[in-house]
């Protein structure tokens, strides 16, 4: 059974439990390592909605590719719980990539959204492959958003084998910490532990930045210090004027394998 680091520490120091988390609004670090290996990866949004009729976007990534050249999207999730009204795909595939675009809500009644798209070159780095609108069909409703089927390609015509990272909509169940004074569009932001981090767990999967004036997850990257008893987050292209909410999730471990006792989310504003 893995044991749980005690707590977290908020922003303003004010001890919620034992105290195994700082978050403060830092610059860039001088020593830091990249957490974990950059490899391909589809990824899903995760989504925190609480209230019934609530609308919400989902946006699917390709993450860290190199040379993509097309792919297939396979969404699947409750249909009790959420109802798909619009998709949109990525800006930088155009609309003569995409293969039956117009038919990709065909099956959404049953929880399922597919498409598949070719690019005419390939494409290297990060890229939204597309955007989802959702409608919560319950109060406290929660589904995943599971991306198993999956694939995409390069120039070859080969399979990439991205890790496919699912995401979910399900209701926040943690502490909320103290908001800290407004950070400039380039600031990280440094969160300190009371013993080192398995660097794997410092991931997409597990810490989620949302913009709530555009109610979308933002994407950001990660830095774990020398030491591996800190680690950064950052906006990949720096954070836009407004309101965010980080969710850091439970499931980050130190490197003997203990988890944090809770789930927090921490506000923040950016101003310019």
């Amino acid at each position: 059974m893995k044991k749980r680091w005690a707590g977290w520490l908020g922003a303003s120091t004010a001890a919620i439990a034992a105290g195994a988390l700082l978050v403060t609004a830092g610059g860039d670090t001088d020593e830091t390592a990249k957490a974990g290996e950059s490899s391909p990866a589809l990824t899903a949004s995760t989504v925190y909605e609480e209230n019934r009729r609530s609308i919400f976007t989902v946006h699917i990534y390709a993450e860290d590719v190199q040379n993509m050249a097309g792919g297939e999207l396979e969404l699947s999730y409750d249909p009790d719980v959420l109802a798909a009204r619009e998709f949109e795909r990525g800006s930088r595939l155009a609309e003569e990539d995409f293969l039956f675009e117009d038919d990709n809500l065909e099956d959404a009644g049953d929880g399922q959204i597919r498409a598949a798209w070719a690019n005419d070159t390939g494409i290297s780095g990060s890229e939204k492959i597309a955007s989802i609108e959702f409608r919560l069909m319950e109060s406290e409703g929660q589904t995943s958003l599971n991306l198993n089927g999956s694939e995409l390609y390069n120039e070859n015509a080969e399979q990439m084998d991205p890790a496919l990272i699912h995401g979910q909509v399900r209701p926040f169940d943690g502490t909320e910490m103290e908001e800290t004074e407004a950070a400039g569009p380039d600031k990280a932001w440094d969160i300190t532990l009371t013993a080192p981090v398995d660097p794997s767990t410092v991931a997409t999967e597990n810490i989620h930045v949302w913009h709530e004036g555009d109610d979308h997850e933002v994407p950001v990257t990660f830095d774990v210090s020398d030491d591996r008893k800190s680690f950064s987050v950052s906006g990949r292209d720096g954070f836009d004027a407004g309101d965010y909410t980080m969710y850091i999730e439970p499931f980050i471990t130190s490197e003997n394998g203990d988890v944090l006792e809770e789930a927090v989310k921490f506000p923040f504003t950016i101003e310019d």
